[in-house]
C-alpha cells in the first residue's frame, strides 16, 4: 500500500486477506497509473525485496499491473508454517 499511496496516483486501493484453497492470499489492489513490469524491474528493488520476503515464507508472488490499468499484487502463503524466521 505505501507504494501505491507515493506512486500509483489511485484514488481507490483495497486490501483482502482470506483462506483460498488451503493457502492464505493476501491481495493488495488500486486503481492507479500502473506500469510496465519489464521496466519496473529494472528501475527498482520493491517488487523483488517483497519477492524474497514472499518465498521466505514460503509462498508465491504473483504482480498483475498495465500502463494505465491499475496494480494486483497476489500473495499466496502455507496456511501452517513450521519454524519460519522473518
Amino acid at each position: 500500500m505505501s507504494n501505491s499511496l507515493r506512486h500509483s496516483g489511485a484514488h481507490a486501493g483495497a486490501l483482502s486477506l482470506q483462506l483460498h484453497e488451503g493457502w492464505v492470499r493476501l491481495i493488495v489492489e488500486d486503481d492507479g497509473v500502473g506500469f510496465d513490469a519489464a521496466t519496473v524491474q529494472r528501475h527498482g528493488h520493491g517488487l523483488k525485496n517483497l519477492e524474497t520476503r514472499v518465498k521466505k515464507l514460503g509462498g508465491h508472488l504473483e504482480v498483475v499491473s498495465g500502463v494505465g490499468q491499475g496494480t494486483r499484487i497476489v500473495c499466496d502463503f502455507p496456511r501452517e508454517q513450521d519454524d519460519v524466521n522473518i
